[in-house]
């Protein structure tokens, strides 16, 4: 089964647009093309240690999707509805909310599986995620769980993100849920290990910062995201790399127009 990659500040081409809440920087607009997936922006919150009122919140979120709805008519719209890292009482309590029910009735919508010592493992977390009957899928956090700071550069264990989406993936396919994995370390093995766990799409904002060593050898020189070519470049070669080894969405149609 073709797996989607979801990216933040991809080029405006590919249609896997990964949106946040937090910053709300938007591709260029074309119509019926897109397919969104809206972060809700509330791990800004986490890092400044301030709880947003969950009302308040979820209004921001509503306002924010339906301006993506309208201006770009997209193909498809899925909510990550907000979270709070190791906080899956949290999680919870937002999901069930009548904001989140309402926009679960429009649009897909993800439940984030956050476990804690006093919840219990994610297992038990996927569990009651999966018990809500608006939730359209599972999402695995990964980024911050699965990742150490040694010398100025942050090391991902990959055996962590594995260990994780088995878990939660076990659980989305059991209840007929879609599984997507949050900060996925941008490496195709590692990938299509977890695309065989049951990972059904995934996000990185890793596609910006290759390895240097294979840009140069697929390039040559030197590199950088920083402007709209130099963008294009990185994201194509980040999208071959994957179509190697797992099978992407969209990819046939990009290549056909773009490369």
């Amino acid at each position: 089964m073709p797996v989607r990659f979801y990216a933040q500040g991809a080029p405006s081409w590919w249609k896997y647009q990964l949106v946040s809440l937090a910053n709300q920087r938007l591709p260029s607009r074309k119509l019926y093309f897109y397919d969104f997936l809206v972060d809700n922006g509330m791990f800004n919150f986490y890092k400044r240690g301030e709880r947003p009122l969950l009302d308040r919140w979820l209004e921001h979120l509503k306002r924010f999707v339906l301006e993506i709805d309208i201006r770009y008519k997209p193909e498809n719209i899925t909510i990550i509805l907000p979270d709070w890292l190791h906080d899956p009482a949290f999680t919870l309590k937002a999901a069930t909310h009548f904001l989140s029910r309402m926009l679960c009735k429009d649009y897909e919508c993800l439940l984030v599986v956050h476990s804690s010592p006093s919840f219990g493992g994610y297992s038990r977390a996927a569990l009651e995620a999966a018990s809500i009957p608006w939730a359209t899928g599972l999402a695995a956090p990964l980024k911050l769980n699965c990742s150490r700071t040694a010398k100025n550069r942050r090391v991902i264990k990959l055996h962590c993100q594995q260990a994780i989406v088995e878990q939660v993936c076990s659980i989305a396919s059991r209840h007929g849920l879609s599984c997507h994995g949050l900060g996925v370390a941008l490496k195709p093995d590692h990938i299509k290990r977890l695309v065989g766990l049951g990972l059904t799409s995934f996000d990185s904002s890793s596609w910006t910062r290759p390895n240097s060593s294979i840009i140069e050898k697929m390039l040559g020189g030197r590199w950088s995201a920083k402007n709209s070519r130099e963008k294009d470049l990185f994201m194509k070669v980040v999208l071959q790399r994957l179509s190697r080894e797992v099978e992407l969405e969209g990819v046939e149609r990009t290549w056909s127009k773009r490369i």
